[in-house]
């Protein structure tokens, strides 16, 4: 079971990938057939294999040789991981769909720095599957959304759609939770500020980081 679990869960990731490269070059998901995305050289089944495929090639295409993203090795494994370790009942489906669609949505944002609205609607989704909060305190979290993002309007502290993903894991979860989410993802920001250049543009993509609190969160 633990091998089916991390191959269900390095497939998918591996298929999270493929999506969010063709979104962005505008292909379909569907036609042309897997290929490279230098060469464009058709890839056989085994070129495909999540992480073996990778590790055999060296990171490389097998055809021309050009760099293959180590983001997608380390997505693959991530989500592979993460099946081995969370149960599957109900509460922790919820919590992998959400990984899913975050680690899609830090693939946009790692890439164009900007996050698909169609994303932020699927953890709505997730919500009205399992939320349980009453009127009141949906009231409190709208009106607390709409002054971050009024104040965040003005002075630009992080980009909005990172506003809107933390509403969206606050909705089924509670404030502490959210609270540990945010702190831990500004940690592992700083700590990535430490050990990479700083950006020119002073901007970086938070996704990646509010998904590791996420997941650190839930687990621990």
């Amino acid at each position: 079971m633990i091998l089916i679990q991390f191959i269900l869960g390095s497939s998918i990731a591996s298929f999270i990938s493929l999506v969010v490269s063709r979104h962005l070059v505008g292909e379909s998901i569907v036609i042309p057939r897997s290929h490279c995305d230098s060469c464009q050289h058709p890839l056989c089944y085994y070129d495909l294999i999540p992480i073996i495929s990778y590790l055999t090639l060296r990171g490389r295409c097998r055809y021309c040789r050009a760099k293959i993203p180590p983001t997608t090795i380390i997505v693959e494994f991530v989500l592979g991981v993460l099946f081995i370790l969370t149960p599957l009942d109900f509460f922790n489906v919820i919590f992998l769909l959400n990984v899913i669609i975050l680690l899609a949505l830090s693939l946009f944002d790692i890439s164009t720095q900007r996050v698909p609205t169609l994303g932020i609607l699927f953890l709505l989704i997730t919500y009205i599957i399992s939320g349980h909060h009453t009127s009141h305190q949906l009231i409190i979290a709208t009106l607390f959304y709409i002054v971050s993002q009024l104040i965040n309007y003005r002075e630009r502290f992080i980009g909005n759609g990172d506003i809107d993903i933390l509403i969206c894991l606050w909705l089924p979860t509670n404030l502490g939770f959210m609270l540990w989410v945010t702190c831990l993802a500004c940690i592992s920001a700083i700590i990535y500020l430490l050990i990479i250049p700083w950006p020119n543009n002073n901007k970086i993509p938070f996704v990646p980081f509010i998904t590791i609190g996420y997941v650190l969160t839930h687990h621990f």
